[in-house]
């Protein structure tokens, strides 16, 4: 293997080795140096991260011989924040939190930060007092919340960090493996992995800031990787894990059934899937799930951050009633969201899609646009589902959404009409063209037999 990546290494050009070296000190400033304020001067380097990587990306596509020396240098890339404590989301400390809660043998779930006394987070120094979302219970699931924990019992803050940033490494590491082996599985040319092992977002959301969203990708690939391989109690019980690291995974579970749905696959993979949940609520107790399902509910009904269709009815609700109507239409976004799930499910029952990962990003990019919140790292599994196909709009909402940082250079966090307006005037040209162009990707004809294991 050291032989294969000396001789990729060799294969790169003057070119390439510039475009890494450039890229890291770009990397480097972002982990260590600038602040998430600093708007214009982050999206200056976002767009030079990004434009280097799609050179890369253009040059092993060239000669795909050239992949390994790509992946070393993605990996160096995610290596870069390993010392770091992220500088554009401030969600890690509400992970110490939890962590430092679960070691004193606190149950997360059954308590919010604003309900104990500071003293509670006393292993965390003189930052006890700062973790977000003081007035709402824990909403991360337990695989996560096992990582915190074990990060919570070094000492110092550092070593926390240090830990949760090797966890995210290991993950990541395996995310980009099973990438690999399901590209050559469904036959599609590898260098094309790299538009999510060297997009900037992965790499500054999940490696970076240290997002959740690091472990229910992996779980996700790991089912899908299963499933091709008729493993189907396997794909279950690694889709169970994906749910117990994010519970949007739920919503990728038609993609895994077939007719008759009475089959033994179905059945094996159902029970694998849900068994693992089911002890979850027993463990939990009703109280603390009744207190995740009241926090999860916010990001339906009160939070609101960078959404899409809901931003356009939100300025109509301003216009017409005078007022933030996000208590009035939440119920019937959600509804939206479940009917058109329920839809694409059934259609996807009646016609397989020529691989999962098609109604994984139809799923999830409808789920993203009737919401209310889209912070940029919600859109990494969008991105690592999407290069799986031919897609345009993942990759291109990959660069749009750092846009919404625009709202921390302001007071008052406020997201601009006119960031808005660029970000998803876009995006709908993006949809469009794959809504004519690549309709032959959700439009199933003849099956990949890759793709099909029942």
């Amino acid at each position: 293997m050291a032989a294969k990546i000396l001789t990729s290494l060799r294969l790169l050009g003057i070119f390439d080795y510039l475009l890494i070296i450039l890229s890291g000190l770009l990397y480097f400033l972002l982990g260590y140096r600038v602040e998430r304020d600093s708007f214009a001067l982050l999206i200056l380097i976002l767009a030079a991260l990004f434009l280097f990587a799609l050179l890369l990306f253009r040059s092993a596509r060239k000669r795909p011989e050239k992949l390994i020396g790509m992946l070393a240098a993605a990996v160096l890339f995610r290596l870069l924040f390993i010392a770091s404590e992220p500088r554009l989301s401030d969600d890690f400390k509400r992970y110490l939190w939890d962590g430092n809660l679960t070691v004193q043998g606190i149950n997360p779930y059954l308590f919010k930060p604003s309900e104990l006394a500071p003293e509670t987070g006393h292993v965390l120094g003189d930052w006890r007092t700062l973790p977000l979302q003081k007035d709402y219970y824990s909403v991360y699931p337990p695989i996560p919340q096992a990582v915190f924990a074990a990060a919570s019992l070094l000492p110092q803050r550092s070593g926390q960090l240090i830990m949760l940033h090797l966890f995210t490494l290991l993950t990541e590491l395996g995310s980009i493996f099973l990438m690999l082996r399901i590209f050559k599985q469904l036959r599609l040319p590898l260098p094309r992995s790299l538009l999510y092992i060297l997009n900037p977002l992965p790499i500054i959301e999940l490696s970076g800031n240290l997002h959740i969203e690091v472990f229910m990708i992996f779980f996700v690939l790991l089912a899908a990787y299963f499933f091709y391989n008729k493993s189907f109690a396997a794909a279950g019980l690694s889709l169970s894990a994906s749910i117990l690291s994010k519970f949007i995974p739920l919503i990728f579970l038609p993609a895994f059934l077939s007719r008759p749905l009475l089959k033994k696959s179905n059945i094996v993979l159902l029970s694998a899937a849900f068994l693992p949940l089911l002890l979850l609520l027993i463990l939990s107790g009703f109280t603390g799930t009744l207190n995740i399902l009241s926090s999860l509910s916010l990001y339906f009904n009160t939070f609101e951050f960078n959404g899409s269709i809901y931003s356009l009815i939100r300025w109509a609700g301003y216009e017409i009633k005078g007022y933030n109507v996000i208590h009035e239409i939440s119920f019937y976004l959600g509804l939206s969201v479940a009917l058109y799930l329920i839809i694409l499910s059934l259609w996807h029952m009646v016609r397989p899609f020529q691989n999962v990962f098609v109604f994984f990003t139809l799923a999830l990019g409808g789920y993203f646009l009737l919401a209310t919140t889209v912070n940029p790292w919600y859109i990494t599994p969008l991105l690592a589902f999407g290069v799986f196909t031919r897609f345009l709009t993942p990759l291109l909402w990959s660069m749009l959404v750092f846009l919404s940082y625009q709202a921390f250079n302001t007071a008052d966090f406020h997201l601009s009409t006119a960031t808005l307006a660029i970000e998803y005037g876009i995006l709908t040209l993006a949809i469009l063209y794959d809504l004519i162009n690549k309709s032959h990707e959700f439009i199933p004809g003849k099956t990949n037999p890759a793709a099909s294991p029942h």
